[in-house]
């Protein structure tokens, strides 16, 4: 039996807006017909971190009759489905295409609207990877890449205004991870055995030194011993040429030579020649025994000296240290080595990049792309008037609207420019600098999506009242039962900080099953009370440490105005030449129902008092 699956199996991609085909055309009868690519197959994608590409025979045998459409990855927001005949798609060599039929809906109508407008332009799809379905490899440039040869199922199909490559799968990050783990045991083996034959290396070409330093020495000393014969027999010889040739000869040999020198002096008849002959020998004596202590240093003492000098330098190219052997000798030849100095050149990998870690609340909220600076969206509240009673020929009682409501908006400037060296750019790896520029550019995207959370948030809280809680689960139930009308309660969503979250997945319910479950059929990642629960960092409400629940239909309450986004890459500076990224913004972010938004602030005494649940 195949097992269900869970958020942790899912892979959520975008792909890029020049890819999409996104149409939308208006039916006779009011409906709507949208079509577009959701996947092609062998084209690469952007970097996330790795390269990914989806083959072609991947989607072979692929079970389409469960998928949906959604609007922005909210499963509370179908648009249409494989299984009512709503919802068809097609595989040819180009990829996977689709075909939907919206109804004559407010949010088929908007979402039609914004696709004609080009508001709307992205597509992404939500799919799983069969067991060994994909494989890892890197590039020549170095870049990893992900082939995704066999998929399992495609749970959805989404149309977005954001599209993005969010999410990756757990089995996927620790596929990569593994992958990336044995290139890096490999390299480093690789590594270990270049340096063991550097090392070896340096080894022969020292011994080859000291060998040809032996032969030069034992040559020397032959050359020494045939000038102290012909010293012997008496012939002049040149002060110069006798000094040279005393370097190279051994105590032994010089003993020797005196010995040879003064024997053949005393049985000479000439008395003069004698004196000649024992003074030259005694000055021959004197010069060999200075030279010898000279050269005794060389073959015994320097030549250990010099190969931990070489092996100090050899060090030093591998890993920039500087061993004092070598600062010594650096600083002795005038040379300004000091440690990391860089003597080859140094090459600047590409990036990897971490992904944020929490759900973004703009998935959550009511979206409106605006053309204006300031403006009003008008919203009726629920009528709850009766119609009266009427008597024949009488006249009908007046009624009246609903309470009609101004949304304003005034929309504010957001804005950041990051400098990129181009000494970073040209240092990087060959055919690099451009994921650079990318990886820069998404950091930027990152930057204006947390700008978003920290907006929606604030506002979120804006005019909404914090309780302490006494009992955590009923609190939390009689918010969703009785604060709350059923409309409300049912679009609800329970966001939940990481310290409210942990809190809350350490309790049972009163059949010993986890409180909190999971739901893959859900953007969030559980379930509490029915409810998706989007799980935020704890600094996005409050302070490290603070356990708050916050409930509240976030699509009805938060309402984020955007009149559009400029990103991208300017002109060089040629002063200081760098490139330039940045992002500019406009948007609005409104609480127009603090009345909905419900605040508990959970204790570890509120937790202890919930009924029907214990401490695990």
């Amino acid at each position: 039996m195949k097992q269900k699956m869970t958020n942790k199996d899912m892979n959520v991609r975008s792909l890029p807006i020049e890819q999409n085909q996104l149409r939308a055309v208006k039916n006779d009868d009011g409906t709507t017909t949208v079509s577009g690519t959701a996947i092609v197959f062998n084209q690469p994608s952007q970097p996330i971190p790795f390269i990914e590409y989806i083959s072609r025979d991947a989607l072979n045998d692929v079970d389409f009759s469960k998928t949906l459409l959604l609007y922005a990855h909210d499963y509370n927001k179908i648009l249409a489905r494989a299984d009512s005949g709503t919802l068809t798609t097609k595989i040819d060599d180009l990829g996977l295409h689709f075909t939907a039929k919206l109804p004559d809906t407010t949010l088929a109508n908007d979402v039609r609207k914004d696709i004609q407008a080009g508001n709307l332009k992205g597509c992404s799809f939500g799919f799983t990877i069969a067991d060994g379905g994909d494989r890892y490899d890197t590039d020549s440039k170095g870049q990893t890449i992900h082939y995704v040869d066999k998929i399992d199922s495609v749970s959805e199909l989404t149309i977005t205004p954001i599209p993005a490559y969010t999410e990756t799968s757990v089995q996927v990050q620790r596929d990569l991870n593994s992958y990336l783990k044995s290139k890096e045991d490999k390299n480093m083996s690789e590594k270990k055995t270049q340096e063991q034959q550097n090392e070896e290396e340096l080894d022969e070409k020292i011994k080859k030194a000291v060998r040809e330093a032996v032969q030069c020495l034992s040559k020397q000393k032959r050359d020494d011993e045939d000038a102290d014969d012909v010293a012997d027999d008496g012939v002049d010889v040149d002060e110069e040429d006798d000094a040279s040739s005393s370097v190279a000869a051994s105590s032994t040999a010089s003993s020797s030579t005196s010995s040879a020198v003064q024997s053949s002096a005393s049985s000479t008849a000439s008395s003069s020649v004698q004196s000649s002959a024992s003074s030259q020998s005694r000055e021959n004596q004197k010069s060999k025994e200075e030279k010898r202590e000279m050269i005794n240093i060389t073959p015994e003492n320097s030549k250990q000296s010099d190969k931990q000098e070489l092996r100090d330098f050899a060090h030093f190219l591998v890993t920039r240290e500087m061993r004092p052997s070598l600062q010594r000798e650096a600083a002795a030849q005038g040379v300004g080595l000091t440690q990391g100095s860089v003597l080859i050149p140094e090459s600047i990998l590409a990036p990897l990049h971490e992904e944020h870690q929490f759900n973004r609340l703009e998935n959550f909220t009511h979206n409106v792309n605006v053309t204006t600076t300031t403006g009003k969206q008008p919203y009726f509240q629920e009528n709850t008037g009766v119609l009266q009673t009427k008597e024949e020929f009488d006249h009908a009682k007046d009624v009246s609207l609903s309470n009609l409501k101004f949304i304003n908006w005034v929309l504010k400037t957001y804005a950041g420019k990051l400098a990129l060296s181009r000494e970073v750019l040209m240092d990087s790896e060959k055919g690099s600098p451009e994921n650079w520029v990318a990886e820069a550019q998404a950091q930027m995207n990152d930057l204006k999506d947390n700008t978003n959370d920290s907006l929606i948030a604030t506002q979120l809280l804006n005019g909404a009242t914090t309780k302490n809680a006494t009992d955590a689960v009923s609190d939390m139930k009689t918010i969703l039962n009785v604060n709350l009308q059923p409309k409300d309660s049912e679009a609800s969503q329970i966001i939940l900080t990481a310290s409210a979250y942990n809190a809350l997945d350490q309790l049972k319910d009163g059949f010993g099953r986890p409180l909190l479950q999971p739901d893959p059929t859900q953007a969030s990642s559980n379930l509490l009370f029915g409810k998706p629960v989007i799980k935020v960092a704890d600094t996005l409400l409050g302070k490290a440490g603070d356990a708050i629940a916050v409930i509240a239909p976030l699509n009805k309450v938060i309402y984020n105005f955007t009149m559009g986004q400029v990103s991208g890459q300017f002109i060089d500076n040629f002063d200081i030449f760098d490139t330039t990224l940045g992002v500019f913004i406009r948007k609005d972010v409104v609480n127009a129902r603090p009345d909905l938004v419900n605040v508990l602030k959970l204790t570890d005494k509120s937790l202890a008092a919930s009924s029907g649940v214990g401490a695990h």
